[in-house]
């Protein structure tokens, strides 16, 4: 049976819930529920065939545009949806709506509908409307919009009287089913940011005229069929010339309801289990998976899609999709998930999900494994997570989870046997264990547990693997036993996650690493050298499957295996194409991109963009050089590359010891200048010493701290055409410069803000009467509620370091832009919750910092003049106090 795909999208309360709801139930709905996502389905006949019309549900809120398009591939027909009464939503048919379907899906026709019909002559609404000295929008208006905006029609109806009601959907199904000869039918696939073209899915061939039907003959389907559930469906018969839908036996008949995203039954993957996928294998042939982390963006997201679609040649058994501390992922991982086991909208593979159990509801894990189980993810990682804090710490969480055997019984108690569940394991020992070999005493509890395979975390001594191997061997651990293999993409990632893992560096790597350090690209070739040395040890000592970090990235696994001789070919061309906007080629920048921006939060590597914030990469390597959170927040890999998200990255115990239990600014000020002047080794926001090129601006750091309570989580010195090869700011070949805006990134009250918004606006004033050009302070600010202020506009870019070389294109390395400061601000008010949550819930110290989470902003600051090496710092300080 074939399926036609139907996405409704338009302003929150406009109607769209009750739209559906009306024409599948043939009822109103009662009382308003606000819907995030859902979907429904119902059998219409068109002709003699039976068709499986989906009608995918959406919210229209401003916080949903992340998740949102993840609903958008394989839509044959929009309805785009506004209310007769609001004439704000009319106009976002065109500012936002139309716009954003046809970015993600260009050629997919689009019907726009006018809601609530009913109300248009209403004595209230038009009271109301008059207020504001408007009217309710005329069916002329919506006519003229739909030809403007190239619409297929223009039809509105009421769900409360049904009148237009069906004819919305009948017109739906035959702009689905035989599009406007003028235009080309493509069905959605999602696009990363910006819209390039896309080639899609054609249509099948336009169905020839329809015979007439007066009478209905009702069709049932059995309930062994595989392509539905065994309950009742909506059943509805199409007479395609006169386009009249009639409802059969509506009043006992319900359609069926699937959750959002759930695909056709019969095109929904169940992931295969993971012990039975090992055991079908070849057993003198390897076998290896990748894991991949939930991106911070929505583009993110779709690159990364676009991305494993590529890295799905080298055939991976199944990919890993890991799970923020807390729950904290939980909805992009599901996602993720989703979109990998889907055989026909996603990517048909298997999928194994992490899941952690501490400092977590027990409602969310309940939702996680409910979801997982619906969406055919049949594989798990049962994690412990972060330490438990405790009940008088954390409230919200539940005390039966304290480890990971914990989340073991709990599936196996409420889901049986539907879960193939694996564990951690630790060839070092776990950083939070003082007895290392009661680690494997734990392994072998979680074997009894239940779990059915163990994947280890990350190592670089394979030696010690082995010990620890055989060591599990003897003490009755039977189960498969993974080794977690991550190349080095750079060294500050490297150092980053060994320190996090408490990982042992044997002593030739460091010393193999330290000439390199600042060459990102010979760090990367370095890590695919010893990726490689190491499985071909581990292969010769009888270990024949592999858990590779991708880390969101490719290049440096997919060299792994094509030199371990695993696979014949590199990735092909994407089926979904990853597009970029204008840039530098990879092939000519890559060794250009070393590594250091100095800043509290540590330096990232650098990679090749043009001077004016532009990117042109190949789809497989524009983001091989991540930039931590100064790099595009296009990219899978934007970000801190630990893969850890969002926390704190010290222990409870560590943390206190460090950080005191504050209750005044000066006491938060402490923090910060302690960690500034090297008497302390992190605040929340960092757990690394500061680096060389941040020292040179200490002392002004210290003054906004200490002076204003302005406290510093990034910053960078103005260089004006320092050496490349200088130990402090220098990056890339020798022989070339490097250049340098000052910027810095810190946490003030809003009055504060409103001060620094018209000192700002006061600077450019004056720069333009002496026809100077534009101002140099240019800023971002977020607050915890997610609002966002800036003197920008939304598509600018604040370059702020780049190298010039001989014979190359300029390099821009470091990139300050609304949506990456956006994401980073929204982590940055997180930490301040983990944060609080280290004290008792009534503490002093609790309410306190949440207090400055509430009423603080963060803001970034920069300074368009690299010439003037203390500009930045000096009107900072000259603002008067607040």
């Amino acid at each position: 049976m074939q399926t036609i795909k139907c996405v409704v999208v338009g302003d929150g309360a406009v109607g769209k819930t009750c739209l559906l709801i009306s024409y599948t139930t043939n009822k109103f709905p009662s009382e308003y529920v606000p819907t995030v996502f859902d979907n429904y389905a119902v059998t219409v006949m068109i002709g003699d065939d039976p068709y499986t019309l989906g009608l995918f549900d959406t919210a229209g809120q401003e916080d949903y545009d992340r998740l949102r398009p993840l609903s958008y591939p394989q839509t044959d027909v929009f309805l785009v949806c506004f209310s007769v009464t609001s004439p704000a939503s009319f106009e976002n048919v065109k500012e936002k709506w139309f716009p954003e379907v046809h970015h993600h899906c260009p050629g997919v026709p689009c019907l726009i509908v006018g809601t609530q019909v009913d109300l248009r002559d209403d004595p209230a609404v038009l009271e109301k409307l008059g207020r504001q000295k408007q009217r309710p929008v005329a069916p002329e208006a919506g006519e003229r919009l739909s030809r403007e905006l190239g619409a297929v029609k223009y039809v509105e109806c009421s769900a409360l009287t049904q009148k237009g009601l069906k004819n919305v959907f009948d017109e739906a199904i035959c702009a689905a089913l035989e599009p406007p000869a003028r235009k080309i039918k493509k069905k959605c696939s999602i696009l990363p940011f910006p819209a390039t073209s896309l080639s899609g899915v054609a249509h099948p061939p336009t169905r020839p005229a329809l015979p007439y039907f007066t009478t209905y003959q009702p069709t049932y389907l059995p309930t062994n069929s595989t392509n539905y559930l065994p309950a009742s469906f909506s059943f509805y018969r199409l007479n395609f010339r006169s386009v009249q839908a009639r409802s059969f036996a509506r009043s006992r008949i319900q359609p069926v309801r699937q959750p959002f995203f759930s695909f056709p039954l019969a095109d929904r993957t169940m992931s295969r289990r993971i012990t039975d996928k090992i055991s079908s294998l070849d057993p003198d042939e390897p076998f290896y998976t990748f894991e991949v982390f939930p991106p911070k963006t929505s583009p993110g997201v779709s690159n990364l899609i676009s991305r494993l679609s590529r890295m799905s040649s080298l055939n991976p058994s199944w990919i890993h999709i890991t799970w923020g501390a807390g729950g904290s992922t939980h909805s992009t991982s599901l996602q993720l998930a989703e979109a990998i086991v889907s055989k026909t909208n996603g990517l048909g593979l298997d999928a194994c999900l992490h899941l952690t159990c501490t400092n977590m509801e027990r409602s969310v894990l309940d939702e996680a494994l409910k979801r997982a189980k619906e969406l055919g993810v049949v594989n798990l990682l049962a994690l412990r997570g972060d330490p438990p804090r405790g009940e008088e710490y954390w409230v919200a969480s539940d005390g039966d989870f304290q480890h990971a055997t914990d989340l073991i019984a709990y599936i196996k108690k409420h889901h049986g046997n539907d879960f193939c569940i694996g564990v951690a394991g630790y060839p070092e020992g776990h950083a939070d264990s003082a007895d290392k070999s009661a680690d494997i005493d734990y392994l072998l509890a979680k074997q009894q547990a239940g779990a059915e395979f163990v994947v280890t975390q990350l190592f670089y001594c394979v030696e010690t693997f082995l010990k620890w191997h055989k060591a599990c061997r003897d003490k009755g651990i039977t189960i498969p036993i993974l080794p977690g293999i991550m190349p080095i993409q750079n060294y500050q990632s490297f150092r980053r996650m060994t320190n996090l893992c408490k990982s042992h560096i044997p002593h030739q790597i460091v010393e193999d690493l330290e000439p390199i350090q600042h060459d990102d690209q010979s760090v990367k070739d370095y890590g695919v050298r010893l990726a490689v040395s190491m499985m071909r040890e581990l292969w010769s000592a009888g270990i024949r499957g592999y858990h590779l970090c991708t880390l969101n990235l490719e290049k440096s696994v997919s060299r792994v295996l094509e030199q371990l001789d695993w696979v014949e070919h590199p990735p092909s061309s994407p089926s979904i194409k990853e597009s970029r906007a204008n840039g530098v080629d990879a092939s000519k920048s890559s060794s250009l991109l070393p590594s250091q921006v100095e800043l509290l939060r540590g330096k990232g590597s650098k990679r090749g963009v043009d001077g004016q914030g532009a990117r042109k990469d190949s789809p497989t390597s524009w983001d091989e050089f991540p930039n931590g959170r100064f790099g595009d927040a296009r990219s899978p890999a934007y970000g801190d590359l630990d893969g850890y998200g969002v926390g704190l990255k010290l222990t409870p115990a560590e943390a206190l010891r460090q950080w005191g239990s504050p209750t005044t600014l000066a006491d938060v000020s402490n923090i910060f200048s302690s960690y500034l002047s090297a008497k302390q080794a992190s605040i929340p926001w960092s757990e690394e010493a500061l680096r060389a090129e941040t020292k040179t601006i200490t002392q002004y750091l210290v003054r906004l701290n200490d002076e204003r309570h302005w406290w510093t989580v990034g910053s960078q010195p103005a260089v004006d055409g320092a050496p490349s090869g200088d130990p402090v700011y220098g990056f890339g070949a020798k022989g070339g410069y490097v250049y340098q805006k000052a910027f810095v990134e810190f946490f003030l009250t809003e009055a504060e803000l409103d001060q620094l918004e018209r000192r700002a606006e006061e600077e450019a004033k004056e720069r333009k009467e002496k026809d100077e050009g534009e101002g140099l302070i240019k800023w971002y600010a977020g607050n915890r509620e997610g609002k966002l202020r800036s003197n920008m506009n939304k598509d600018n870019v604040n370059a702020v370091t780049w190298g010039v070389f001989n014979a190359q294109d300029i390099v821009t390395t470091t990139l300050i832009e609304e949506m990456s400061f956006k994401a980073w601000s929204e982590e940055a008010f997180a930490i301040w919750l983990e944060w609080s949550h280290l004290y008792p819930a009534n503490s002093a110290s609790r309410k306190f910092i949440r207090e400055l989470a509430e009423t603080r902003w963060l803001v970034s600051v920069a300074h368009h003049d690299y010439k003037q090496i203390d500009g930045l710092w000096q009107w900072l300080l000259a603002a008067p106090k607040v």
